[in-house]
């Protein structure tokens, strides 16, 4: 099967940080054996997340993660069959919207605040590139 890959916005719900870093967890052991990747952009109120793998893989993630409570108001950016993938190390990857993130959001999004809702299809593929080269070069420093 081929690489699919899926980008949504949602609206982030109250949610303790202790409860988030647990299904952070969960989310990375399971993308581990679905051999899905990909990272999530989130504040306080919104979230960006990108999943990538098999297609069925990819939709059945998405489905899962509509269901968990964690986030609300999804609505599907960008998804389809792509040649390769933004993160091929990452399992899920939590990036807050500030620190390196915020430098870098700060060039792609139109307005001060993070909000993913108003992306183009072309500001999430800038932000998914940027976020991956970060990553190599950090990775690199290290």
């Amino acid at each position: 099967m081929g690489l699919y890959r899926m980008i949504y916005a949602a609206r982030a719900k109250p949610v303790d940080h202790s409860i988030l870093e647990h299904g952070l967890e969960a989310a990375k052991s399971l993308h581990e054996q679905r051999y899905i990747t990909g990272m999530l952009l989130m504040n306080e109120r919104y979230a960006l997340q990108l999943i990538e793998g098999e297609r069925a893989a990819v939709t059945q993630r998405f489905l899962e993660v509509s269901q968990e409570g964690y986030h609300a108001d999804f609505e599907i950016l960008a998804c389809g069959a792509e040649d390769t993938r933004f993160f091929d190390d990452w399992t899920v990857r939590y990036l807050g919207s500030q620190g390196r993130s915020a430098r870098i959001l700060k060039r792609i999004q139109a307005g001060p605040e993070f909000n993913p809702y108003k992306f183009t299809a072309s500001n999430v593929e800038s932000l998914c590139l940027n976020m991956s080269k970060d990553s190599a070069e950090n990775a690199h420093k290290n």
